[in-house]
């Protein structure tokens, strides 16, 4: 019987701010539901020219999409 875990998988500038994708999953190895916290974007500046938009890959999300997933951003103050 496996027990169950609690994962963290920063996918993009955690610490930072924009361009952060915090994910968590809890449950067993075969059964983990995930949630996205705070997934942000920030703008580009002069140093990286024809860019406008800096966000994290969200390509790991796609491939857990068919488990349980929600998403929670916290509000600015």
């Amino acid at each position: 019987m496996s027990k169950d875990q609690l994962l963290f998988c920063p996918l993009g500038g955690s610490g930072e701010i924009g361009m952060n994708l915090n994910l968590y999953a809890y449950g067993k190895e075969d059964n983990k539901k995930w949630i996205a916290v705070d997934m942000g974007v920030t703008f580009a500046d002069d140093s990286i020219p024809g860019i406008d938009l800096i966000y994290p890959d969200p390509g790991f999300l796609l491939d857990k999409k068919k488990k349980s997933f929600s998403n929670y951003t916290y509000p600015c103050s």
